[in-house]
This record gives C-alpha cells, sequence and structure tokens, in this order.
C-alpha cells in the first residue's frame, strides 16, 4: 500500500508539469484559442486538485500506521466523494485527442512550441501526450496496486514486527524514493 502513496507523489509532479508547464505557459496559451486549450487540458486542474487532497490524507496517515491499515477506506471516500473529476476528464479523451492531433498538423505555431517545451528538462523525455493521458492510466494503476504488495507474503509469511520506512528524498535520478525495509531484529 506504500506504494498507493509514491506512486501519487510522483503522479501529482507530473500532473504539475501538466499544468504549469504546459497548460500555464504564455507563450502556448497565444497558440490556442479559448475553445481549443478547454478541450486539450478539459478539466485537469480539477483531477489536480482531487490528487493534492487524496494525497495529503495517504500522507497524514503514513505517520500514523506504517502498514495502512485504512486504506481502502481513504481510497472509498475519495472515489466517493472526489474521483467524479475522473470521469468528467475521460469522457473528452477522444475530443482531446482528435483537438491535438488536428493543432499538431494545422497550427505552425502549436507545434513549435509543444515541441520545445517538451524537449526542457522538467518533461524528463516524456512527449507532451504522456501527460495528457496520465488521468487516465492513474485510476487503472491505483486498482492494480490494492490489488497487488500483502505484505506477510513479501516477508515470507512473517509478520509486520521490524518493519521502517526508508525515504530518499532524492536518488541519483533526483527523484524521492521511498521502501519499507524488514530487519531480522530491533
Amino acid at each position: 500500500m506504500f506504494e498507493v502513496l509514491t506512486s501519487e507523489a510522483s503522479y501529482l509532479r507530473s500532473l504539475r508539469v501538466l499544468t504549469e508547464h504546459f497548460m500555464e505557459n504564455r507563450e502556448l496559451g497565444e497558440t490556442l484559442i479559448i475553445s481549443d486549450k478547454k478541450t486539450l487540458f478539459s478539466n485537469i486542474t480539477k483531477v489536480r486538485e482531487v490528487s493534492e487532497r487524496f494525497l495529503k490524507d495517504l500522507e497524514d496517515h503514513i505517520f500514523k500506521e506504517i502498514m495502512f491499515p485504512d486504506i481502502c477506506n481513504i481510497l472509498n471516500y475519495h472515489a466517493q466523494h472526489n474521483f467524479a473529476a475522473y470521469i468528467d476528464y475521460i469522457r473528452n479523451q477522444s475530443y482531446q485527442e482528435k483537438t491535438y492531433s488536428r493543432l499538431m498538423k494545422t497550427n505552425e505555431q502549436f507545434a513549435t512550441v509543444i515541441n520545445r517545451l517538451q524537449e526542457l528538462p522538467q518533461c524528463h523525455r516524456l512527449p507532451f501526450i504522456s501527460f495528457l493521458l496520465l488521468p487516465f492510466q492513474r485510476i487503472t494503476r491505483i486498482k492494480m496496486l490494492i490489488e497487488a504488495q500483502p505484505l506477510d507474503e513479501c516477508f515470507g509469511g512473517a509478520a509486520y514486527e521490524n518493519c521502517f520506512n526508508l525515504v530518499m528524498l532524492e536518488n541519483h535520478q533526483g527523484r524521492m524514493m521511498e521502501r519499507i525495509l524488514k530487519a531480522p531484529s530491533k
């Protein structure tokens, strides 16, 4: 369950790239008419706010108990109260893809700015379209994570005794990395 938290943090960082680096970019905005911008970015700001609240709830609970006994309660709450933003975003997918393809073919300024922006370091060599697809992939990823890690299987059926959380704020790639480790004794 710890991976839900770490992957949500990574997902949120990518959503911030989409919103701050692309959507709020003045030069890119000048290449778009309002309806194209609305279709291209849909309600990504709302999706980002949902992710921020979800991550905050997860972080608040990590410090209470490392094993996240109530992760399903947290997920259930957010699914019922906040995840509707994902439905709106997903409904827009086909329009989003068509708009993006059309703009890349017919709007030379847009294509030039997009290509330049996605080459910058904050994109980690990922194309713009991969950032647009993040919300579609996130819901599936959460489901897979919840259905995957029981810890007792990972630790050969042993109890959760002597487990600890290792957080590296920055690894060799400049990314945060978190792991649950188990020691043979205290």
